[in-house]
């Protein structure tokens, strides 16, 4: 491989992961060390991926209860930031009145804003959904610092259909036909195809297709050696 120094920090250019935000692909990036808002080989950051109805909440949760990492919710965020009173909080209310799409920038700012303030007493992050766009992962990484894990939950467009048109019986939302449910599906897809290709070579994918429990079996596999790898590196770190 050729030897190049990277123009925004000046460290030899490399082939590593995890991968700082920048161009050069060192771990020893100054421009990465001075950004960052925590240190992610103390504190892992967890990405979970996977369509509408695949069940991300309820492995987030689950991930939440083994490891003790702060469940972060992106729409839970979007909801509490439109009562919130702040400035972007109109922007915010109209557009989920309408069932827009929230700006990727915002999503980003709100995710930053939350790390930063729960960040000294969390153990670690798992977001839920995110990134919906390639966008809001590269500005993640910039601000935030590389995911420790990114785990896709794959499952089918029927499958997902299936579990959608079960949760909207459940919640009795009429609104929500076949149609309307596999537009959501369509349009996840989409944006996600990009957002796998943009991270291939880091995703892991898994099995959504069976239970909830087969499901957190295979994510348990992943994730043990990240959070006992953040727990040896906090142990040595307070001696």
């Amino acid at each position: 491989m050729e030897r190049r120094l990277c123009p925004n920090c000046g460290e030899m250019m490399v082939d590593k992961q995890p991968p700082c935000p920048l161009s050069c692909m060192s771990t020893k990036c100054q421009a990465y060390q001075k950004k960052t808002i925590i240190d992610v080989s103390l504190k892992p950051v967890v990405w979970i991926l996977g369509g509408p109805g695949v069940g991300k909440s309820t492995q987030c949760q689950n991930v939440t209860r083994k490891y003790g990492l702060e469940h972060l919710a992106i729409g839970d965020l979007l909801r509490a930031e439109a009562v919130s009173g702040s400035d972007r909080a109109n922007c915010l209310k109209s557009i989920l009145r309408r069932g827009g799409l929230v700006p990727a920038d915002i999503v980003l700012d709100l995710v930053k804003e939350t790390i930063a303030k729960k960040g000294p007493g969390a153990k670690g992050f798992v977001i839920d959904g995110f990134p919906r766009e390639k966008t809001q992962g590269i500005g993640f990484e910039e601000a935030v610092g590389p995911a420790s894990a990114i785990i896709s939950i794959e499952a089918s467009k029927d499958t997902l259909l299936q579990r959608l048109k079960a949760c909207a019986k459940q919640s009795d939302r009429i609104d929500d036909n076949d149609i309307s449910l596999m537009m959501r599906i369509e349009t996840f897809l989409e944006s996600n195809h990009h957002v796998l290709a943009f991270y291939k070579s880091r995703v892991i994918m898994i099995d959504g297709e069976g239970s909830p429990d087969s499901i957190f079996s295979q994510i348990q596999k992943i994730l043990d050696p990240v959070v006992q790898a953040a727990t040896n590196a906090t142990s040595q770190g307070n001696k």
